[in-house]
């Protein structure tokens, strides 16, 4: 039996993105393991600088589906508050986050689910299928 726990994790740096002006990171850590054709990853990011636009993390290892590929939190450190966010499949590198909004699923930008600042801090993980 393969179990992801006991398999060596590699490291890597999540590079945080937006559709208009790329937000600022004061740190960035993330790993993954594979197992076959399976990746298993993690990623945590301090934002310093908000940008503007849609948001965007990249993955360790191009994803092969179409699919929400984990979940994660997404924590205002002003308000002391966390909304949960489903990090999903944007192209083969990297995964759109989407929050719940009135039962609808949205998109997380600079202004939303909340004023995006610095100190707040996102977390994913998941896993997925490797090209």
């Amino acid at each position: 039996t393969l179990d992801p726990a006991s398999a060596a994790w590699t490291s890597y740096t999540p590079v945080l993105t937006a559709s208009g002006s790329n937000p600022t990171v004061s740190s960035a850590t993330g790993s993954y393991t594979t197992i076959g054709k399976i990746v298993f990853w993690k990623a945590r990011l301090t934002i310093s600088g908000s940008g503007s636009g849609y948001y965007f993390v990249s993955l360790p290892v191009t994803c092969n589906q179409d699919a929400s590929v984990g979940y994660g939190v997404l924590t205002d450190s002003s308000a002391l508050a966390a909304t949960t966010i489903v990090p999903s499949i944007d192209t083969g590198d990297r995964v759109a986050l989407y929050f719940t909004y009135t039962g609808n699923y949205s998109i997380v930008t600079h202004a939303q689910p909340y004023l995006i600042a610095s100190g707040d801090s996102i977390f994913l993980q998941g896993h997925y299928q490797r090209t």
